[in-house]
């Protein structure tokens, strides 16, 4: 459910609802599916800038290498340039057997321009 809500705030908007989601975004006791979505509804409230400043250090510093994979992809899809180079960055630390969480961002980026 809190999933769904935090989706929700990614829709409404305004000040509340973006501190809100990344409050989920930066929770490392949430759960993945919180976070995860939290991720997706920064996109919609945040700068492609302000959504890079905000993702790359979770991406960075996420234990769990799914959810890194998951900020990789929004990055990706939503922050332009200055995402896809932070993609990139961190996929060259990551092990060969965790680099296929980042795949798809890859593939995403290799088709900036």
């Amino acid at each position: 459910r809190r999933a769904r809500a935090i989706a929700a705030l990614g829709a409404v908007g305004g000040p509340e609802a973006r501190d809100a989601v990344l409050a989920a975004a930066r929770g490392a006791d949430e759960p993945f599916a919180v976070r995860a979505t939290a991720f997706h509804a920064a996109a919609s409230l945040l700068s492609s800038k302000a959504l890079a400043q905000e993702l790359t250090p979770i991406m960075q510093r996420e234990r769990e290498p799914a959810l890194r994979g998951v900020a990789a992809d929004v990055l990706a899809r939503h922050a332009g340039a200055s995402g896809c180079a932070a993609v990139r960055a961190q996929a060259t630390k990551e092990s060969a057997a965790l680099r296929g969480h980042f795949t798809q961002a890859l593939q995403r980026c290799a088709q900036e321009p």
